[in-house]
């Protein structure tokens, strides 16, 4: 993850459009919550959305400005962060083809609650919140579809937390690693795992609950120790057998 780009240099003033894409050829579709919808609906559905794509490093949404509607992922990869209390733009999560981001706050009826940055060349479809609460009006099982992915999305951020919590700093630090290298990660013919882009040592640190201090001594550990060799825009796990010792230590 770049870390820099929330600044508001690179973003541009309004998303740019790209090609038209159809929600019935998007191999993304049957992953999203729009597979609920019957055909006629999933046709409006396809009339309504705008395409846009993004470059690396720019953003969809901004925490905290209007909300119009919710984005649908067809392509690429996004981060979604929040501002924490010092400021900084922290990640939360990642999203790949078929996440809808947005409906929280289309839900609410708020601003956007967080910021969604495209880590990797993005398709993104907008869907006006006009055009989902006409096809939420007519369709129980669309209702239902994004209840559930609002609470499988809160049961996977407890589930992290419950699993962080009891870890020292070290296997905090390992499991996120093998958390982003499980999301991003590309294996090599000599079994190593690259990242591009890689995180921040700041958001590692804000991720896993320890100071960026320690986040950034226990990577020089281990890339001392030959797990992992790691740069601004390039992390490589050399070793995840060792990697997942450490994330997952023996009891007692």
């Amino acid at each position: 993850m770049t870390g820099q780009s929330l600044g508001g240099a690179r973003q541009p003033a309004q998303a740019p459009r790209g090609r038209p894409s159809s929600c019935l050829t998007c191999t993304a579709f049957a992953d999203t919550v729009w597979e609920a919808l019957p055909r006629q609906d999933a046709h409006a559905l396809d009339a309504a959305k705008t395409t846009h794509h993004f470059r690396e490093g720019e953003r969809l949404f901004v925490e905290g400005q209007p909300a119009a509607g919710v984005w649908c992922v067809g392509a690429g990869v996004v981060c979604v962060r929040r501002r924490n209390t010092a400021g900084r733009f922290v990640p939360m999560r990642l999203k790949h083809p078929g996440a809808v981001l947005g409906l929280r706050a289309f839900m609410m009826g708020k601003p956007w609650q967080a910021t969604a940055e495209a880590l990797r060349p993005t398709r993104a479809c907008f869907i006006s919140a006009d055009t989902v609460r006409s096809l939420l009006s007519r369709n129980l099982d669309l209702a239902l579809a994004m209840v559930r992915g609002l609470v499988d999305e809160l049961s996977a951020l407890e589930q992290r937390l419950l699993a962080l919590r009891p870890l020292a700093p070290a296997a905090r630090v390992a499991a996120a690693l093998l958390e982003l290298a499980h999301e991003l990660g590309v294996r090599t013919p000599r079994g190593s795992c690259v990242v591009r882009p890689s995180m921040p040592v700041a958001d590692l640190a804000a991720v896993t609950g320890v100071s960026g201090l320690l986040a950034a001594r226990t990577l020089a550990d281990m890339a001392a120790a030959g797990i992992l060799s790691m740069t601004d825009h390039r992390l490589e796990i050399l070793d995840l057998d060792r990697l997942r010792g450490i994330a997952e230590p023996e009891p007692g």
